[in-house]
């Protein structure tokens, strides 16, 4: 999961794996996230604090951002499920297309009213823009498919926030 952390005075945004999400509840996963955004860099073993990087040529830090993503013990801090939240100051409704290695990315855009019928009735709604992008080479449709039906289920009836139940 990306998350935002100061470093030096300056945001920097920050990939922090979450391990067993699915056995964890939402709050359990928020104060995990929130810790990681207080922890030094150090702590959390990340290179965004090293200034060294950012001298490194485009070509080569995409290299070497290659080489990592096939690296096991990378995955298997990391995992392969990005999420990203890039709506939440955003006034209008709109869709962010992500790029990256992970084999699912899911990003969460902003939040816009929709007119929609209901019962007969033309109503406001509020709807979220999320968009999920799935490695093909990895991630047949089908399954993808099913997931997608399943996490619009959950999103739509808020079951988990209500009971603070696992995913």
């Amino acid at each position: 999961m990306l998350i935002e952390r100061e470093l030096s005075g300056e945001s920097v945004p920050e990939p922090v794996g979450i391990k067993q999400a699915h056995e964890k509840t939402y709050y359990q996963i928020h104060k995990e996230i929130r810790e990681a955004q207080h922890q030094s860099g150090a702590q959390l073993g990340s290179l965004s604090n090293q200034t060294w990087i950012r001298l490194v040529p485009g070509f080569l830090l995409r290299t070497m951002i290659k080489l990592a993503d096939k690296n096991i013990k990378m995955a298997a801090k990391y995992g392969k499920i990005a999420v990203t939240a890039v709506g939440m100051y955003s006034r209008e409704p709109f869709w962010f297309i992500p790029h990256g290695t992970a084999t699912v990315l899911l990003t969460i855009g902003s939040i816009g009213n929709k007119v929609v019928e209901y019962e007969g009735q033309l109503l406001a709604r509020e709807h979220l823009c999320l968009t999920v992008s799935f490695d093909h080479d990895i991630v047949d449709g089908a399954p993808a498919s099913r997931f997608m039906s399943r996490l619009t289920e959950i999103i739509r009836n808020g079951e988990l926030l209500k009971t603070g139940q696992n995913v």
